[in-house]
């Protein structure tokens, strides 16, 4: 027995107790974790938040792009997303001027486009003027994105009507100073001329109601020149008439709608004797009929 007790002393001996982590040690793991924390979460809010500016700037610069091109093809800016046809989800099929994407909501007025975020502490807006492409920021309460971004005007520079934020988004709207359009006459193809009315908010022409009589009516516009098939056809009726030969051609054949170049005088008749038979041929439209000896005369 005392052997045995003596060897389970030993071995108890022989193997010494694994220590733990005191709570002093515990305390400053947690306190190292909090500090890092701290100084990361600022500048991973930040990142966030920049990144959303990004994608509402994009969204804003794709929407202006497809105002320009609807201003081009109709002489007015679209007033619902829908016409835009705007290739971003939640704006493609929108039927208003109001739209909401993420967590901004988007509008159209002529040649203006907004977005404002109103997520807390973040609420502000921006602003897109499609004649000018200058883009503008305005923070709201509690918010400061707009510092983030230096190339980013105030929106007094910017020439637009936008919706102010507030704490909820606001509501208030901001005008520009009025903007002189100039004429606001246009010349049309024809030489005639048609009158807009002002938007002295944007400074743009509003052409709503009026147009230019239309280009082509038919095949062409009237005045037109074009050569082809050697001729020079002129637009009369909206349809192509043959004018004249093209240089270096003398004359018109209506069966082909084309012109040929003379090598001898028109209608010159030669002859020729073949086996006691004689033979004649024309000289017509650039060419010999017939162009071999067939024709007995």
């Amino acid at each position: 027995m005392r052997k045995s007790l003596d060897k389970l002393v030993k071995l108890a001996n022989s193997k010494p107790f694994k220590k733990g982590f005191t709570l002093t040690e515990l305390l400053v793991v947690v306190l190292v974790i909090g500090v890092l924390a701290a100084i990361a979460l600022p500048s991973y809010t930040k990142s966030v938040k920049k990144s959303r500016v990004s994608d509402a700037l994009n969204n804003l610069n794709i929407v202006s792009l497809k105002q320009q091109d609807y201003m081009l093809n109709n002489e007015t800016y679209a007033t619902t997303f829908k016409d835009l046809n705007v290739p971003i989800a939640g704006l493609t099929t929108t039927e208003g001027n109001t739209a909401t994407v993420g967590s901004f909501d988007y509008t159209l007025s002529d040649a203006c486009i907004s977005a404002v975020n109103n997520r807390s502490g973040e609420n502000y807006t921006l602003v897109k003027n499609v004649e000018t492409q200058a883009t503008g920021c305005i923070n709201g309460e509690n918010s400061t994105i707009c510092s983030m971004f230096s190339d980013l005007v105030s929106t007094d520079s910017v020439g637009c009507e936008y919706v102010a934020p507030g704490g909820d988004g606001g509501s208030g709207i901001t005008p520009s100073p009025d903007k002189d359009c100039g004429s606001c006459t246009k010349t049309c193809w024809d030489g005639s001329t048609i009158s807009g009315t002002c938007n002295s908010l944007t400074g743009v022409c509003d052409y709503s109601g009026v147009s230019c009589p239309p280009e082509e009516q038919g095949e062409c516009k009237n005045g037109d020149t074009k050569t082809a098939n050697n001729c020079i056809f002129t637009c009369s009726g909206n349809t192509w008439q043959y004018s004249q030969p093209a240089a270096g051609y003398t004359g018109y054949d209506a069966a082909t709608n084309s012109c040929y170049k003379n090598a001898c005088p028109e209608n010159t008749v030669q002859k020729n004797t073949i086996d006691g038979v004689h033979y004649c041929r024309t000289y017509t439209k650039g060419k010999w009929v017939p162009e071999d000896w067939t024709q007995p005369c």
